[in-house]
């Protein structure tokens, strides 16, 4: 089966619908002012950000659709010229629907239970896995495994993607559960957030659940892994990145200072927004949208690493990309090139040497409770 360089396993699409209130009120009848429908889920999210970097080209996106909410996404993908392979379903592709409350900024998020995968869509789902990888016509460069599973799939489903992916492939994945595949020695970079970094350190193992340096140090020593990559929002992020010719220094940390991205909004946007009398609260949450800003930031990354091969560099490009997509308030995983490259200009990264490292098998044993971290 003939694909793009890149594929992205995006197993867990939805239909995404925004509703927006001037003011929601539970228990009530609402009425919405506005309605935005768009393709929802990680893997279709950070598909369409690689297509705003221009890399429609270069990528193939797998996933299952069924139902009327299946048909919109695929006529979607059709239509922006992204090849995607869908396998069919017998339940219809969920709905997730967000809830915005534009006089407090206030979303609130409802999402459908996905339509339950049968041992028949299984099977041909993995056929069509192994013929792509199999296929000697494809050289394929970089293999993305993007978001949760669908009901009747279990973390086996992507430990076959990664166990079969071609030898010289760099696989990444953006996923939170389900990561049994990271033990495989085959996945070389995953990106998350840090509520899920932290929930994936075994229980106890981190004294301060906010101490990023542990929690990377702990990932870094449980999973055979290149890069950890950590997101927190519009707060600093991180990168862990292995260094295999210097046993001396396992490890480097990069820190990624990020700008206010409220400082790149367009001119007339803030204008309108000062010259709004109707809510003097004057909401800053109704100007930005990080909706699939983290997918955006997947996308980039993983992109920008082919094509660089500097995980450094590449991250920052992947940070920049999802600052600027939050500009955009009726779009998800949509952003303006030229902000990024602003951005990513504006943002400061500083590297880490883990001094502590380098003594910390011979110094724990015998202090015992100082703190050697330096930053």
């Amino acid at each position: 089966m003939k694909t793009k360089s890149c594929i992205c396993f995006g197993l867990n699409p939805a239909y995404q619908c925004t509703l927006k209130f001037n003011h929601f009120k539970f228990g009530e009848v609402n009425r919405a002012e506005e309605a935005i429908q768009f393709v929802g889920g990680k893997g279709q999210n950070y598909t369409v950000a690689c297509e705003q970097l221009n890399k429609a080209d270069k990528i193939t996106l797998v996933q299952f659709t069924g139902g009327s909410t299946g048909e919109y996404i695929k006529n979607f993908f059709d239509s922006q010229n992204i090849q995607h392979i869908s396998i069919e379903t017998k339940g219809k592709t969920r709905t997730c629907t967000t809830l915005l409350d534009k006089n407090t900024g206030v979303m609130t998020e409802l999402i459908e239970p996905s339509a339950e995968i049968t041992n028949e869509e299984k099977e041909t789902f993995e056929k069509a896995v192994l013929d792509m990888f199999n296929d000697p016509q494809n050289n394929i460069e970089l293999i993305s495994i993007c978001g949760s599973l669908p009901k009747g799939l279990n973390s086996s489903t992507y430990e076959f993607i990664v166990k079969n992916s071609p030898k010289n492939s760099f696989v990444f994945i953006d996923v939170a559960k389900s990561i049994e595949c990271m033990k495989t020695g085959k996945v070389d970079a995953i990106k998350i957030n840090f509520e899920e970094a932290y929930g994936l350190c075994p229980n106890g193992s981190i004294k301060d659940e906010k101490n990023i340096h542990e929690i990377g140090k702990t990932l870094m020593s449980l999973y055979p892994v290149k890069v950890v990559a950590i997101t927190d929002g519009p707060n600093n992020a991180y990168m862990f990145a292995r260094q295999e010719r210097n046993t001396s220094i396992p490890y480097k940390t990069y820190q990624y200072t990020i700008p206010n991205i409220l400082n790149y909004l367009e001119e007339e946007n803030l204008d309108n927004n000062n010259n709004d009398n109707n809510n003097d609260n004057d909401n800053n949450n109704l100007r930005i949208n990080p909706l699939g800003a983290g997918d955006t930031c997947s996308g980039v990354f993983t992109m920008k690493y082919i094509e660089l091969k500097d995980f450094v560099q590449a991250y920052r490009y992947g940070l920049a990309a999802a600052s600027a997509s939050c500009l955009f308030t009726n779009n998800i995983a949509h952003y303006q090139l030229d902000k990024m490259e602003s951005i990513y200009n504006a943002i400061k990264n500083t590297e880490n040497k883990n001094s502590r490292d380098i003594f910390d098998d011979i110094f724990d044993n015998i202090f015992d409770g100082i703190d050697y971290d330096v930053d």
